[in-house]
């Protein structure tokens, strides 16, 4: 082993040492989670939300980030005691330090297979050396990675785990294969049957073990164990998998019986005939091949525990989504072209189309059968040479046409790039119920398209993903939303006579106008989704400061839930509102269809320039109540004599910025959280 200052061992328990045999001391398991993640994923930065979206996935993205924080802390203060710095950290990204003094058993475990895969040799059992290295890579695995490490409500962890113990594992597996195959080469049939043994213990049911160790002791003479070998390979397989043996192992056997190969005389001819068979390379140490097994074991990983976003094919629904992936060559997987196409094609995994008019579309007239409000996103990728719009259409179970009613249109973006489209169907007309046919406008023009795949999401795979579900978090940090805003999140409405300034900046979003107007503002809506119930809404919070720099005239940043009614827009808004006379944190409720002045309710707090304060909009359950707090002070409370109707309503979420009588000012608007009330 080489000396480091810090040692750390993962496969098996989790082990970690500052030298000396100075054993580290972590005060919870999230830290030792965290710096197994960085060292294991050691190539690239990664970003703090995600760190915190796979340690804590079930806070919200604020409190993830600061137990982030707080286990960085921590960790650092116990591996970094000496000034050595392990992770590199900014308020974007983490990333381990490859720099730093650390020895890690994964990577010296990797490091000595990379290194027998490298080197150039004519046979295994003629290089002492790589055969040095095959022995010190398994004796480096002492179990499987972070054996018995568990990290409370985190399942996202738990599958990453899962998913390196298995490669990992089936590294250590092979390679004991290997070194069992060359020391029966190299007549060493006791070393063969350790090795062969040791597989057993890690996999008892690993059959090609069970050979190599009947081979191994009938070679030795031992013909009546490797026999009894084989009843306890009969004995596992059924117990375990309900299967008999191979034709192979059954074949061996039967040649162990007989003694076919392994009487004193024979014994030489049949090791010569191996050494030639393996310095021939018929196993040889390639590591590629491993990459087929991973991915067999990750598919299979991935239905068990469900990593990731998990899709089934439209003929098989067992695993919770429906997608058609067009993976094999020819098969359209029940789409059928009805006008301005020409005949569809499936090659290189894409759907190919040609649109011959401006209304082509396609639909699936069978095996489509799913519950809408399990299913409210669809998703699909394609790419379209021209055109300015898509459309999707649906229909329900007993229903045979498809109707504009029942469709959504989006915009394509026609460069002849694949891009990714996500439909949020949940707030459509008639998105309910079964859902039992499909069809898809994929352009409005004469064009090629290609798709690579059409997805419905099932909802609890959206609201994992943070699709859906109306809860927004943002803390304006992102480097590379500087000078902008994560258009993800956030929608600016372009409505005509509104003008403002609203970017990102040294963490915090700044809304301005410094220019002379009569009336001007802008709105910043949230986006996924775009609207929802009232009855849903649950709070909504963010800091807000105004400068000094305000000039007098009348400028407010407030947080704002509003909709549209037959007659008139209703709204509730909660923020910071000056004038000439005053600065006010305060509350207003209007509705536009029952007052001629618009307010149904106003109340106000006195506030001060340059000041942050924690403002909440905070809807109860069924839109009964409405209250403004500042600072956890209640500014106002607001009973609706119309809750009933509020809570169907659908609710957009602004921060509404607005000057008048030409004020100008500058708000800096920091954390907003967006929650809705459970369902």
């Amino acid at each position: 082993m080489e000396e480091k200052a810090i040692s750390i061992r993962l496969l098996g328990s989790f082990q970690a040492e500052l030298g000396e045999g100075q054993k580290a001391t972590f005060r919870s398991d999230s830290e030792r989670a965290l710096l197994a993640f960085l060292l294991m994923e050691k190539d690239r930065p990664h970003r703090r939300e995600s760190l915190g979206a796979l340690l804590w996935p079930e806070v919200s993205e604020k409190q993830a980030r600061n137990n982030l924080r707080v286990a960085l802390h921590r960790m650092r203060q116990t591996m970094e005691a000496n000034g050595r710095e392990v992770v590199i950290a900014n308020n974007r990204e983490l990333q381990f330090n490859e720099d730093a003094d650390v020895w890690l058993d994964v990577w010296a475990f990797e490091d000595a297979l990379q290194s027998v895969e490298s080197h150039d040799h004519k046979g295994l059992e003629s290089c002492v050396k790589c055969q040095e290295k095959l022995s010190e890579a398994v004796e480096l695995y002492r179990g499987p990675f972070l054996q018995g490490f568990m990290l409370e409500d985190s399942q996202p962890f738990l599958e990453w785990v899962v998913l390196k113990q298995e490669w990992l594992h089936r590294q250590a597996l092979e390679t004991l294969a290997i070194l069992a195959d060359v020391h029966v080469a190299l007549e060493d049939y006791e070393k063969a049957e350790a090795f062969a043994r040791r597989q057993l213990t890690l996999e008892p049911w690993r059959e090609e073990a069970h050979r190599q160790l009947m081979h191994a002791l009938a070679l030795r003479g031992e013909r009546s164990a490797a026999l009894a070998q084989y009843e306890s390979c009969r004995a596992v397989l059924e117990e375990e998998l309900g299967a008999p043996p191979s034709d192979t192992t059954e074949k061996l056997v039967e040649r162990i019986r007989s003694g076919e190969g392994y009487s004193e005389e024979q014994r030489g001819s049949t090791r010569v005939k191996r050494k030639v068979e393996l310095t021939a390379s018929t196993r040889g140490f390639d590591r590629r091949w491993l990459v087929g097994i991973a991915g067999v074991v990750l598919l299979v990983v991935l239905g068990i525990v469900g990593f990731g976003s998990i899709w089934s094919n439209s003929k098989n629904e067992k695993r919770g989504g429906i997608a058609w992936e067009f993976e094999d060559a020819g098969d359209t997987e029940g789409w059928v072209p009805l006008y301005d196409l020409g005949p569809l094609t499936v090659r290189r995994g894409q759907l190919h189309i040609n649109s011959t008019g401006d209304d082509p579309y396609l639909y699936i007239p069978e095996g489509v059968a799913f519950d809408a409000r399990e299913h409210p996103l669809i998703e699909m990728r394609m790419k379209v040479s021209d055109g300015y719009v898509a459309q999707v259409f649906f229909h329900n179970e007993g229903e045979i046409d498809f109707v504009e009613d029942k469709s959504q249109v989006f915009p394509i973006v026609p460069d002849g790039e694949f891009h990714t489209y996500m439909l949020d169907m949940s707030a459509q007309d008639g998105w309910q119920g079964m859902i039992s046919g499909l069809r898809l406008d994929p352009t409005d023009t004469v064009a090629s398209v290609e798709i690579d795949y059409i997805r419905i999401v099932p909802k609890v795979e959206a609201e994992s993903a943070g699709l859906i579900g109306g809860n927004v978090y943002d803390n304006f940090n992102e480097l590379g939303f500087d000078g902008a805003y994560d258009s993800g999140k956030w929608i600016e409405p372009d409505w005509p006579g509104l003008k403002c300034e609203i970017f990102q900046q040294d963490g915090v979003l700044r809304a301005s106008n410094h220019e002379s107007l009569m009336g001007s503002g802008c709105t910043f809506r949230a986006k996924r989704p775009l609207a929802v119930a009232g009855g849903e809404l649950g709070d909504y919070a963010a800091d807000l400061q105004l400068l000094d720099t305000h000039n007098g005239g009348f400028a407010g940043t407030v947080l704002r839930i509003t909709t549209e009614f037959e007659g008139g827009g209703w709204a509730a808004s909660c923020g910071i509102l000056a004038d000439f006379d005053a600065l006010n944190v305060q509350f207003d409720v209007s509705d536009a269809r029952l007052s001629e002045d618009d307010f149904l309710y106003q109340a106000n707090l006195p506030a001060d320039y340059n000041t942050w304060y924690e403002v909440v909009l905070q809807i109860d359950e069924g839109a009964k109540r409405i209250t403004c707090m500042v600072d956890g002070q209640v500014v106002g409370e607001y009973l609706p004599e119309n809750a009933t109707e509020l809570a169907s309503a659908l609710m957009n979420r602004e921060l509404g910025v607005w000057h008048e009588t030409d004020a100008m000012a500058t708000t800096l608007i920091d954390d907003v959280e967006i929650q809705v009330n459970s369902r």
